[in-house]
């Protein structure tokens, strides 16, 4: 991976068929982006993912994502039918990520360095509105057709499409039981790697409630995407290849057991260029459970 981006998103990024969609933030936490990446890495293209960005891809369809002074813009190419269903899918990914954050939502306007907001649009339309005037009144005043900036763009509070959207998100996890057993492999590998007992870590993680599992999961699997991004050539394609593995779940508790031993590998390796110790403690602090003990930096 590199940390910039590839000059393959230009591509999507200037095809005249894409579609796009903007979330604006008052700020964009760093973890976004990185939280991004690890819901969507079953789907991205050819290990496509930096720093502030990925491209996906699902059947004839690519997706570019990427962060940029407090915005996240999605631009999806393909076939018409296709690309609206793959903006869905990441819209409905990315709805999940952001939850109490309620960005606003735009849609670009083609031809002028602007957006309108997505709700405005909406309502224009049920109001049984076909043109949106951008800078009414002026000199620069120009006229879209509402149906055309919306299409693409499906409303994601349809039950139908949620449902078919979900079923899409679960399946590009793979097949659960041969997952599982893949992972519990990777799992005694790990153990053997950084030395921890097998033992503490499942107690460990029993030891935790549901919220705490959720959370404490969500906050290494960030860190250790940043990480990746910012010292990718340094770290070992054996540790790599745990964390791709690891994402192919959706168990938090398989997750956890993978990041403990990996976080202490990854100290081990990287402690005097990025601030694990520092990092491991923070959290220990905030939490106050083993877990963090057992990463040896406390």
């Amino acid at each position: 991976m590199d940390t910039t981006e590839p000059l393959y998103a230009d591509q999507i990024r200037s095809s005249l068929e894409c579609i796009q969609f903007v979330y604006a933030y008052d700020y964009l936490p760093k973890s976004i982006m990185p939280n991004i990446i690890v819901e969507t890495h079953p789907i991205i293209k050819n290990e496509m993912w930096w720093r502030t960005g990925c491209v996906l891809q699902k059947d004839d369809s690519e997706a570019l994502i990427t962060s940029y002074q407090n915005r996240i813009t999605i631009t999806v190419i393909g076939e018409h039918k296709k690309k609206r269903e793959f903006m869905s899918v990441i819209r409905f990914i990315i709805n999940s990520i952001n939850q109490k954050l309620r960005p606003v939502e735009l849609i670009p306007l083609p031809g002028v360095k602007n957006e309108v907001k997505y709700e405005i649009l909406l309502a224009m339309e049920k109001a049984g509105k076909l043109e949106y005037l951008h800078d009414e009144y002026l000199s620069t005043q120009k006229s879209f057709n509402i149906k055309k900036l919306l299409d693409g763009i499906e409303e994601t509070n349809d039950p139908q499409l949620i449902h078919k959207i979900y079923e899409y998100v679960k399946s590009i996890k793979g097949d659960t039981e041969k997952i599982v057993n893949m992972l519990n492999l990777y799992f005694d590998e790990l153990i053997r790697l950084s030395g921890i007992n097998k033992t503490e870590i499942i107690d460990a993680i029993e030891e935790l409630n549901e919220q705490q599992t959720t959370e404490i999961t969500r906050e290494i699997i960030t860190w250790i995407t940043t990480a990746f991004g910012i010292f990718n050539d340094e770290i070992d394609n054996k540790l790599k290849e745990f964390s791709n593995k690891s994402e192919q779940t959706d168990d938090v508790k398989m997750k956890l057991r993978l990041s403990i031993p990996f976080m202490k590998i990854l100290g081990i390796d990287l402690i005097t260029e990025f601030d694990v110790k520092n990092w491991v403690q923070k959290m220990h602090k905030k939490y106050e459970v083993k877990i963090f003990e057992l990463m040896g930096a406390i």
